[in-house]
């Protein structure tokens, strides 16, 4: 078992904030957090954004950690504003350790929006509704950044290089989605 896989298993263990740095092109970037799945190749993390709230799942690459944060002035500035804003904590008993695919399915059965990046692209490829996922391919119901429905896309799973669900962005889009239906 790799160091990183062996960290990542201790702070999910621990359920202990922590600060993941994973963008090469950006390393003073970061994601904040708690690890709640961890598999071979990839984990989940709850991320809290910045004023203490919290801001979906991200399903990442583990090669792609460059370094980890625990127990810093950030993150304890970080855990006081999710304290004083009672911040509780979503249910994660969906995630596993087929990290990929369980975050799919959980998109699929709460009919919650995603964002795919893919191969790296620096960018979301795709984004809607997961409709069905299995290990080889998943499709989505694609919605565009005007919550209008645009198609739907069948993707290979080991093309993906991050997968989010359920934060403030994809929240967003859903909203623009369901105003959208309601007006048809």
């Amino acid at each position: 078992m790799s160091k990183k896989l062996k960290l990542l298993k201790q702070l999910k263990l621990a359920q202990k904030l922590c600060a993941v740095y994973d963008n090469a092109d950006d390393v003073r970037s970061f994601a904040v957090g708690y690890i709640v799945a961890v598999g071979e190749d990839d984990y989940i993390m709850e991320t809290i954004n910045a004023s203490g709230q919290f801001d979906g799942f991200a399903c990442k690459l583990v090669e792609d950690i460059i370094s980890v944060e625990t127990d810093s002035q950030y993150l304890t500035r970080e855990e006081n504003l999710m304290r004083a804003r009672g911040y509780a904590r979503p249910d994660r008993s969906a995630f596993g350790t087929d990290c990929l695919n369980d975050l799919l399915q959980y998109a699929a059965k709460n009919r919650k929006i995603c964002f795919v990046e893919l191969d790296a692209s620096g960018c979301w490829d795709v984004a809607g509704f997961v409709v069905r996922a299995d290990e080889e391919m998943f499709s989505v119901e694609c919605v565009d950044a005007y919550g209008k429905a645009d198609g739907l896309r069948h993707i290979d799973v080991d093309r993906v290089y991050e997968v989010r669900c359920d934060g403030a962005a994809e929240r967003d889009r859903e909203t623009l989605f369901l105003a959208n239906e309601e007006k048809n």
